[in-house]
């Protein structure tokens, strides 16, 4: 049986740069250029921003090369919008979460794991298309940040900024055992049955989610409110 129809969100023109303060951060959202030659030095900084986190300290020795620098090179950097969040307007990131535009959607890694058909007949189940289906991605707080709801707000930012560029939905990878997924539903993300299996590249048990338009935002309902309202009327200036 098919999905019920959605009510179309409400949009905005796709920006480049914007920012909005929430719960006492400032949250800038910028979308780089769709060019895979484009080394620019902010996605230089920050790539070697997630390695730095995703490294733990050496749990994931992949993230640091053997000069020392820490690396997270993906292809999804470009083209993708990159929301960072910091403690005030001159501080250095504390967090960070990637939104993946409809671009880029054969890069998915949400596709990846379902595979082309399984992942176009989801789509189709809920009367979308591969034109307006984001998938938010590397979501990390810095150590000196957490125990803040630092990554509740990066989450809701990905989210509302998702919505606001009129997404149908946003799908996603989540970890299952250090509990990601039940994080990811408290904003009302649906786990997809069948797609749990152990990743030897994530090292833990992955699932693919997803959220479509219409969907209840579960207890962040608010904040994800909030944060997209913020975004629309700055991309409205």
């Amino acid at each position: 049986m098919s999905a019920p129809a959605r009510t179309p969100a409400p949009t905005v023109a796709p920006f480049r740069n914007a920012v909005v303060e929430q719960q006492g951060w400032h949250l800038r959202i910028r979308q780089l250029p769709l060019a895979a030659c484009n080394t620019t030095r902010l996605l230089q900084e920050l790539r070697a921003f997630r390695a730095e986190v995703l490294y733990a300290g050496g749990r994931r020795p992949e993230f640091r090369n053997r000069t020392g620098e820490y690396v997270d090179a993906q292809l999804l950097d470009f083209g993708a919008y990159h929301i960072t969040a910091h403690a005030t307007a001159t501080a250095p990131p504390g967090g960070y979460i990637r939104l993946v535009p409809p671009a880029l959607t054969s890069q998915f890694q949400t596709r990846a794991l379902l595979g082309p058909e399984r992942f176009r007949a989801l789509l189709d189940a809920h009367q979308a298309s591969e034109d307006d289906v984001y998938e938010p991605s590397r979501l990390v707080v810095a150590e000196h940040a957490r125990g803040l709801g630092l990554g509740a707000v990066l989450n809701a930012a990905a989210l509302a900024a998702a919505q606001a560029l009129g997404a149908a939905g946003v799908v996603a990878i989540c970890g299952m055992d250090d509990g990601q997924h039940r994080f990811h539903q408290r904003f009302g993300y649906r786990l997809l049955p069948g797609t749990e299996h152990y990743d030897t590249h994530y090292e833990d048990h992955v699932s693919a989610m997803a959220h479509w338009t219409g969907d209840p935002n579960g207890e962040y309902h608010d904040l994800v409110h909030q944060i997209h309202r913020s975004i629309t009327a700055k991309a409205a200036c």
